[in-house]
Formats: C-alpha cells, sequence, structure tokens
C-alpha cells in the first residue's frame, strides 16, 4: 500500500530542488473556473502552497516604539487584527510618499512604493470602519485643498470678467486641483487626476470586487481598462487612445486598499487573473474572525494626531519636474542588509513558483 505523506513532511528531509524534479500529475480545473494545485506525491491540494509558503506573523518591530503603541491601540478600539492596521497604514503612507521616491536593489531597477492592498476579511469583520478611521487624514487634506481651489478660481473667473470688460491689468493664473484619492476610478477619469497629480494618489474601495470586475466595461467591453491599470502597478506613463483624442500622461502612480469578503475571492480572481499578472501585484491580508466583545474606550485625539501628522510629513516630501514633465524621483539604494533579504525572497520564491497553485 502506497503512503501518503505532507509536502511539510517531505520538504523536512528534501530539498527544493528534489521537490521540482518530482513529476507533475494533472491539474484539475473546476467548473468554476479555478485551477487546483498539483497534486505532487499525492499530496492533498489544500496542503501545498501553505507547506511551501508558511505564514509569518507582521514584523511590527520595522515600525518606531511610538508608532506600534498607536497600532494596538487602534486594533483594539477598532476591533481588528494589528496586521490590518499596520498593513493600511503602510498602504496609506505609499501613496502619501508616491513618486516622489523610488527604491532600487541595484542599479537600473527601480520601483515606486506604491502598495495595492486587498483585505479578504468576512462580512461583519470591522474591516471597513478601521480603513476609514485610517482614510480620514487624506479626506481632510482633500477638503482644505478643495476649498483652497475653489476661492482661487472664483478669483481666476472674476480677472476673467475684468478682463472682458477691459477693467482690469491684474494677471490671475488659472487654479490646478491637486487630488489625494479618487472614487470615480476608470481611466478617463484616472487620467485626468494623474495630470494634475504628479505625486499620485490612493484609491480606497470598501469593496474591491466591484472595481476589479468591473474593469474592460469601458463602452460594453470594448475599453483597455485592465490593461493600464497593470501598468498602473509599474508607475510608469499612459498614453490614453479614445475615439475622442489622445492623452499622454508622463507620470502616474496610485496605491489601492479595499476589502474583498471571502467567498468573493474566487469569483474576483480566477486563473486568469495570475497569469496575466493582476492578483500577483496585491498584497493579500487575510483575516481570522474572532467574535469580539464592543469596547467602550475610543480612540485618544492624541493618536488620531499622531498618525495625521505621520501621513503628512510624507505629502511634505518635495516633487520636483524635469524638462520632459517627468518626477525626478529620488532613488533609494537597498543597503546590504535589505538586498540580502530581498535576494533571499526573490530566489526562493522563484524556485517555488511552479509549484504553487
Amino acid at each position: 500500500m502506497e503512503t501518503k505523506i505532507g509536502l511539510d513532511d517531505y520538504l523536512r528531509n528534501h530539498s527544493v530542488d528534489e521537490l521540482k524534479e518530482l513529476p507533475l500529475h494533472e491539474i484539475r480545473e473546476s467548473n468554476k473556473g479555478k485551477v487546483d494545485i498539483v497534486d505532487i506525491v499525492d499530496v492533498e491540494s489544500i496542503r501545498t502552497d501553505k507547506s511551501l509558503i508558511p505564514l509569518k506573523p507582521f514584523p511590527l518591530e520595522v515600525f518606531p516604539e511610538s508608532l506600534v503603541g498607536i497600532i494596538k491601540r487602534f486594533s483594539n478600539s477598532l476591533g481588528v487584527e494589528t496586521e490590518v492596521i499596520a498593513s493600511s497604514m503602510l498602504t496609506f503612507a505609499s501613496s502619501a510618499i508616491g513618486n516622489t521616491i523610488r527604491v532600487s536593489p541595484k542599479h537600473g531597477y527601480e520601483v515606486p512604493v506604491f502598495i495595492w492592498l486587498i483585505i479578504i476579511a468576512i462580512s461583519g469583520y470591522g474591516k471597513t470602519p478601521a480603513i476609514s478611521t485610517l482614510f480620514r487624514p487624506v479626506e481632510n487634506r482633500q477638503s482644505k485643498t478643495y476649498r483652497e481651489y475653489s476661492e482661487r478660481l472664483k478669483r481666476y473667473k472674476e480677472s476673467l470678467n475684468k478682463d472682458k470688460q477691459g477693467g482690469s491689468s491684474e494677471t490671475v493664473e488659472e487654479p490646478i486641483l491637486e487630488h489625494f484619492f479618487a472614487s470615480d476610478t476608470t481611466v478617463e477619469a484616472l487620467g485626468g487626476i494623474f495630470e494634475s497629480t504628479p505625486r499620485g494618489i490612493v484609491i480606497h474601495k470598501d469593496e474591491l470586487a466591484g472595481l476589479i470586475l468591473g474593469l474592460n466595461q469601458y463602452k460594453s467591453g470594448s475599453g483597455n481598462d485592465r490593461q493600464h491599470y497593470l501598468e498602473l502597478f509599474n508607475g510608469k506613463s499612459w498614453k490614453i487612445d479614445r475615439k475622442t483624442g489622445v492623452k499622454f500622461i508622463p507620470n502616474i502612480g496610485a496605491s489601492i486598499i479595499g476589502g474583498i469578503q471571502t467567498a468573493t475571492m474566487p469569483k474576483v480572481f480566477n486563473k486568469d487573473a495570475i497569469g496575466e499578472g493582476l492578483l500577483p501585484r496585491f498584497i493579500l491580508q487575510n483575516t481570522e474572525y474572532k467574535p469580539t466583545k464592543f469596547q467602550r474606550e475610543g480612540l485618544e485625539p492624541e493618536d488620531l494626531k499622531y498618525w495625521e501628522d505621520t501621513l503628512y510629513q510624507c505629502y511634505e516630501i518635495p516633487l520636483s519636474l524635469d524638462d520632459n514633465g517627468f518626477v525626478e524621483s529620488k532613488v533609494l539604494i537597498l543597503g546590504e542588509d535589505a538586498l540580502n533579504l530581498f535576494e533571499a525572497f526573490h530566489n526562493k520564491y522563484t524556485e517555488l513558483t511552479p509549484f504553487l497553485s
């Protein structure tokens, strides 16, 4: 009788190279369009991914001690895991830093810092109140900027009227609204935002399923929004070709944050989403639902102010453009310790990729 072993047991006594030499059996495809992991030496597929890439605790120790305390207090008051708070903070901070910074593991290889985060949770987990609380400083900044823009726009229109009547020699420049987030996530809308906001923005949706499933639905499915989103992650540039005209946007960039219910994930990300590279662009924050009692202790104003100040410091990083209109990003070279971690992760993940579902 053939003995079945778990993949974790196999890896304790064999190398990844030996695993790669094993014969691959049939890839089973369900009627839902999802592809199961290959059956290697009769190992149950449900255990394969977890054995190859085990779950690891979120490294809270990388944050300043003062911020760790705030993360824990936010977590306790809002009733969600500390990992959800920390991951969301990083995502919002990445949008505030935007195109001002690039990270480089080696010469000629520069990547933007924008993060795409999906929080996977069942309905009632509490992800929406948590994300909304962290999002509030972005809304406040947008509100203040819009009020200032409205006042400048009013003065600009008044100056135009005076010019027409020949009664004004004052030149008032037409104001440009700076954007910090987007509600309309079509390529046309985002293109207009990026033209006036080379730093980049955050796209915040309570439920990301609608956004992802709606890609390529422009004009009854004849658009290419999905392809533009794939390019958006790399922070390069957009050339948008429509019947109404052509638009070239040198600087694009957006962080994305939102939730997807656990049962909805397979419907949103089928096998095509993996092959085309959409799903791998997201960080998936899986949550564990635990019934929690109501917390009477709310968030302290000092903690909320600390988070707002931290985020606003990121917004204050200077941004400059070259003669061609491209952002002159400051490039941060990975130090030796960071490069060692990046190299080890890259090499191991590349080895394991053929065996992941």
